[in-house]
C-alpha cells in the first residue's frame, strides 16, 4: 500500500470549543494524492479562517489509470469512520483508536451525514434530520455512535429505539457509569430484545422479550418506561419507594411490566455519554453485566430517543 504522512501538529482542542477545527483535505489527481492539513476557525455564516499555515504532502505520479484508484470502485466503495480492532490490525492501521469529534465529512462534494438530530438545542449540536419519509436509518456493523447529552432522572423516564437488525446479537443502546457500576442497556441476544438496568450493584430490572423478525427493511420500535413512586416529600433521591418498569416491542401484544421495591432507585450515572450500536474499546466493560452483547450488531438505527 502507498501512504501519505502529513507533519502538521494535531494539538488538543477543548470539547467546549466549537470554533476551531482541523481541516483535512484529500485531493486525488489521477493516481496521485495531495494531503493537506490546517487548523481553521469555522463559524456559521462566515468562511473558514486559517489559524495555522496549511501543510501539504503530495505522493504519486499523477497518471490516469482508469476508474479503479487506490483499490476503490465507484458506486461500490464503503466509507467507514473507524473499524473493529481485528480489521485495523490486519491493515496495519489504528482507525479504531480515534477519540474526538468529527465536524463533517465531504466526499466528492457530497456531505456524508454522520449523525442527525430531529432539532437543534444546546444539548444536541449536529445536522438536522431530513424529512421522516426519506430517512432510511444509519447502518452499523461493529461500529458505534457516542452522543454527549445531559440526562436527568425524572419521575417518568423512558428510552425509545427504532431499529432494523440483520444480526441476532449486538448492542442497541447503553448508558452507564464505570465508577458506580449503574447502567441501563438494551441489546439483542439470540434474536430477542433484552433490557437491563442496574442500581448500586444489584440488578433492578432484567427482561427478555419476544424475538423479532430480521426481514429486510422492517423496522421495530422498542419502548422502555421507568416510573418512580413517591411519598409526600419533594426530595426525589430520598423519597423513591417503588420502581415500575414497562417494556414494549412493536405493539401491546408484546408487553412486559414489573415492580421493583426498594429505596433510591434513581440511577447514579455521572457521565453524559450515550452509546448506540456499540461502545469504544477503552470502556471498562467488565464493570457491568457479563451477559451484555457489546459487539456484533449489524443493522440500521432509525432513531434513539432518551427521556428528553
Amino acid at each position: 500500500p502507498r501512504m501519505a504522512t502529513n507533519s502538521h501538529s494535531i494539538l488538543f482542542i477543548p470539547n467546549t470549543d466549537r470554533a476551531n477545527w482541523y481541516h483535512i483535505d484529500v485531493n486525488r489527481i489521477g493516481n496521485a494524492l495531495n494531503l493537506t492539513v490546517a487548523l481553521k476557525e469555522t463559524l456559521i455564516g462566515a468562511p473558514p479562517r486559517h489559524r495555522t499555515e496549511a501543510v501539504s504532502v503530495f505522493v504519486g505520479d499523477g497518471e490516469w489509470d482508469g476508474d479503479v484508484v487506490f483499490n476503490t470502485i465507484p458506486g461500490e466503495t464503503q466509507i467507514s469512520m473507524g473499524t473493529d480492532v481485528a480489521s485495523a490490525e490486519e491493515m496495519g492501521l489504528a482507525t479504531n483508536k480515534f477519540h474526538g469529534i468529527i465536524g463533517s465529512l465531504v466526499v466528492d462534494g457530497t456531505l456524508v451525514p454522520l449523525w442527525a438530530f430531529s432539532s437543534n438545542s444546546p444539548e444536541c449540536d449536529g445536522a438536522i434530520s431530513p424529512p421522516q419519509p426519506t430517512v432510511r436509518g444509519y447502518m452499523f456493523r461493529d461500529g458505534f455512535a457516542q452522543i454527549e447529552m445531559a440526562t436527568f432522572e425524572r419521575t417518568v423516564s423512558s428510552v425509545t429505539v427504532v431499529f432494523n437488525a440483520y444480526s441476532p446479537n449486538g448492542l442497541l443502546y447503553f448508558r452507564g457509569s464505570e465508577t458506580s457500576g449503574d447502567f441501563i442497556v438494551l441489546y439483542l441476544k439470540d434474536g430477542h430484545v433484552v433490557f437491563k438496568a442496574k442500581k448500586r450493584r444489584r440488578r433492578v430490572c432484567s427482561s427478555r422479550i419476544v424475538g423479532f423478525s430480521r426481514e429486510i427493511h422492517r423496522f421495530h420500535k422498542f419502548f422502555s418506561q421507568r416510573v418512580f413512586g413517591l411519598d409526600d416529600s419533594l426530595d426525589l433521591l430520598r423519597s423513591n419507594r417503588r420502581f415500575l418498569q414497562k417494556l414494549l416491542v412493536d405493539s401491546d401484544a408484546d408487553r412486559f411490566s414489573t415492580t421493583i421495591p426498594g429505596e433510591n432507585t434513581a440511577l447514579n450515572i455521572e457521565t453524559d455519554s450515550h452509546y448506540v450500536a456499540g461502545v469504544p474499546a477503552s470502556l471498562k466493560a467488565d464493570r457491568f453485566d457479563a451477559d451484555i452483547q457489546w459487539k456484533g450488531f449489524f443493522g440500521c438505527i432509525l432513531s434513539v430517543k432518551p427521556s428528553q
